[in-house]
């Protein structure tokens, strides 16, 4: 269970970003902004395919980073971070480590 939710989170994610990636005035790397604030991050993606053993898709890492500019004491920041978890695997009963 706890597999489906955190992939089903990564999917989420992945479609609220997908509107931002297209904005007009947007570039690679910039991240968004809202006000005073940002949100921005990456992943990386695995698609391992070994000779003799089943094909899976994992994410090496996956990063989220929060930060905001509320004056010149107060700049909070947050990160959230998923890394080696499997997504799909061939033939089911994905283990993550």
């Amino acid at each position: 269970m706890p597999q489906v939710f955190i992939s089903l989170i990564f999917v989420l994610l992945s479609g609220l970003a997908s509107p931002i990636a297209y904005a007009e005035n947007y570039e690679l790397g910039q991240g968004w902004r809202s006000g005073n604030f940002y949100l921005s991050g990456y992943t990386n993606l695995e698609l391992i395919d070994r000779f003799g053993s089943p094909a899976k898709l994992d994410i090496d890492d996956f990063s989220v980073f929060a930060s905001g500019n509320i004056n010149q004491w107060v700049n909070p920041f947050a990160e959230i971070e998923l890394s080696k978890h499997t997504l799909i695997q061939q033939g089911g009963n994905a283990q993550n480590g």
